[in-house]
């Protein structure tokens, strides 16, 4: 494995981490779904930003198996990004849990939730649809990262709604974050916080490829330049058959000149 294939890895891994970090300090010491929103969107921002360009920033299961879903990424690539993204939350959680013992409190096992499954899953389409337009119309750069972000704290803010024993528990929309917090994978809940933005993800950036995507337009432009090519080429076949015609005319009165000319000689 290379170099840039390893720095790739580790750039995910690191996103991850301090993405996870950032959510849950917010999250704990507010506990204000704005709050947290607004952090987690500026850090994404940033993040993008600052190590999009080593690895493509995506710090989110869901993102990848979205971008694996429109074959933006191989197999391969999707199975270690994602391994990647669950080292960085797991190890956010673990520096977490030491330095402040006291502010990291486990969620009771809860069951599988319809409404946190819908939200998710809003909220992973806003957040989708969002990540397929920095990458199918290519911005790079800080542009990438305000939209990336925009698009995660509008996902965010749209679907902190349901309250579950008096908490808000939606608006994570990333699987890797959901365990850094506390969902883990052997709790029931925890399968509405990875299917849900995983599922919303794949349609949100399919839906925009389909409907929104730049290359549509291009498309259209070049089979309507295909069909102004034909008509102009149709509208030059009758001057092309003007000219063959003419020229039978021409070899006919030459032929009269040669017998002049025969019989002038004859006289002589």
């Amino acid at each position: 494995m290379t170099t840039s294939k390893l720095a790739r890895l580790f750039a995910e891994l690191v996103g991850t981490f301090v993405l996870t970090a950032v959510v849950l300090s917010i999250g704990k010491t507010y506990g204000t779904p704005l709050f947290t929103a607004i952090a987690a969107g500026t850090t994404f921002a940033v993040l993008v930003a600052v190590l999009g360009p080593v690895s493509g920033g995506h710090f989110n299961p869901a993102t990848t198996l979205g971008l694996f879903s429109i074959r933006r990424i191989s197999l391969l690539k999707t199975v270690l990004y994602v391994a990647m993204q669950a080292i960085g939350a797991v190890l956010a959680w673990k520096t977490f849990e030491w330095l402040s013992p006291e502010r990291l409190v486990a969620l009771a096992a809860t069951e599988f939730d319809w409404k946190v499954f819908s939200a998710e899953l809003v909220g992973g389409i806003i957040f989708s649809m969002g990540v397929a337009a920095v990458v199918l119309r290519r911005y790079t750069g800080n542009q990438a990262g305000a939209i990336i972000g925009m698009a995660f704290f509008a996902a965010s803010a749209a679907v902190s709604v349901v309250i579950i024993n008096r908490q808000i528990a939606t608006g994570i929309i990333n699987p890797a974050v959901a365990i850094g917090i506390g969902y883990r994978p052997e709790n029931q809940s925890y399968l509405a916080y990875f299917f849900g933005p995983v599922i919303g993800s794949v349609i949100g950036m399919n839906l925009y490829r389909m409907f929104f995507n730049e290359k549509s337009g291009e498309v259209k432009a070049a089979a309507s330049n295909s069909e102004s090519s034909v008509a102009s080429s149709a509208t030059v076949t009758p001057v092309k058959a003007k000219k063959v015609a003419k020229k039978p005319t021409t070899r006919k009165k030459a032929a009269p000149k040669k017998t002049t000319t025969r019989k002038t000689t004859k006289r002589a």
